[in-house]
């Protein structure tokens, strides 16, 4: 009997464990269950048929305005952008160090506002700012 207690464990568990019937049913559109394995199938069948049947001839398109013009950027997002900025980093290419955007003060987060709401408005990029 030593070191066989995990076989006794298992035929305790194989005699206490109790059966259960697996069973297959589904109700169909009027609410009677179907048990029949073939109605079962003929059921799912026929649900999936419906839920992707193609009713997009039955829908109307929405009308889209792409005359909506976007929100400007704010302040605030400009303001959260600069002071995100790390120390320490070398300028880019027109020499302007990150040190020095984060102390450029109220009246330069406006001026970077409205640089960044006039590329946000015309979609140009400053073509500078595209070489690195």
């Amino acid at each position: 009997m030593k070191h066989q207690t995990k076989d006794l464990f298992q035929k305790v568990k194989d005699l206490t464990r109790t059966c259960t019937v697996k069973t297959c049913s589904v109700k169909t559109e009027e609410g009677l269950l179907l048990t029949d394995a073939k109605q079962v199938l003929g059921r799912w069948n026929q649900y999936c048929s419906q839920l992707y049947d193609d009713t997009s001839a039955d829908l109307t398109p929405l009308p889209w305005n792409i005359q909506e013009k976007e929100p400007d950027i704010l302040p605030a997002e400009v303001e959260r952008a600069v002071k995100a900025l790390k120390p320490g980093k070398s300028p880019g290419k027109d020499g302007v160090p990150a040190e020095l955007i984060k102390n450029c003060g109220d009246e330069g987060i406006k001026m970077l506002t409205n640089i960044c709401n006039a590329i946000w408005n015309t979609g140009q990029w400053p073509e500078e700012w595209t070489e690195s």
